[in-house]
Parts: structure tokens; sequence; C-alpha cells
């Protein structure tokens, strides 16, 4: 039903992607969303999306995705580490998702997924270091300059 291109595209992504119907449904789930949560080729489509979310949070999943077709922004949520996603076999992990909604005659949701357990982990490492050292310690970042600014000598 989903148009070749849409497919295609979907499909070709070098991320986990989601399309999600009104009705709550997975239209549609790419190779690297099934490989992420377990599942062999084509087994999501037509499942509820409430199978890769955790039961503790199908609520408030829920509620968030009712309110984007009325506020149809792109919305990242999860870059914290607070959200999870379920794999078939019952285990959870960190996930981020950036979000938009999509217009094909009816309004879809699509979702890019990225796995979050590396860089939590990776945090967690950075948060120890900086609680058990006996010294100050002092972060700076050089951003880059502005695009429209020239760069700086040197």
């Amino acid at each position: 039903e989903l148009d070749l291109k849409l497919r295609a595209i979907v499909e070709s992504a070098p991320i986990a992607m989601i399309l999600i119907d009104p009705d709550n449904n997975i239209a549609l789930a790419n190779r690297f969303t099934e490989t992420l949560f377990g599942y062999d080729p084509g087994e999501l489509e037509g499942q509820p999306v409430a199978r890769l979310v955790p039961e503790r949070l199908r609520d408030k999943y829920l509620q968030l995705s009712r309110s984007l077709p009325s506020n149809p922004q792109r919305l990242q949520i999860g870059s914290s580490g607070n959200l999870y996603g379920l794999r078939k076999d019952g285990a959870e992990f960190a996930v981020e998702l950036v979000t938009s909604v999509v217009e094909l005659g009816r309004t879809f949701l699509l979702a890019a997924v990225t796995d979050m357990t590396e860089r939590k982990k990776a945090l967690a490492r950075v948060r120890t270091i900086f609680e058990s050292s006996p010294d100050g310690i002092l972060l700076l970042g050089l951003a880059p300059p502005p695009p429209s600014s020239p760069c700086p000598p040197g």
C-alpha cells in the first residue's frame, strides 16, 4: 500500500527508521530497526508500535504520539538516556527518538531510533572520573566558527 519510493527511502536509511500509521501500528520498519529490536524481516509490519515500548512507558508514549499530528514539529526525545525500547527477547535498552509527521493522505509518524546504550555507558564513565577526582577538572570545548564567519588563522 505504501508508495514504493517511500519504502525504498526508509529501507535504504543508514539508521533504524519506523513509519507509524494513525492507529499506532508499524506501517514500515527498515532492516536496522528489525536488527536493533531483534525481529525477523517483515515481522514488525502491522504490529502495534507499543510492542517496542516497555510496559511502564506505554501510556506516556501513547499520549505523546496522539499529540504529534496536532503539533507537527520535529521532536527529539531520549537524548539524556531516559527513554527505553523493548527488544523481542524482553531486554530494555536506552534509545533516542527523532520524529516528524508525514502526510500521506493520512498522518503518519516517522521515527529515527538510535541505541543510546554505549553513549550512556560513556557518560557514566566520565561522571565517575569527575566524581572521583581529588582535583578540579575544567573542560574547554572549542566550537567551530559559524558558517558565515571566516575560520581563524592557525
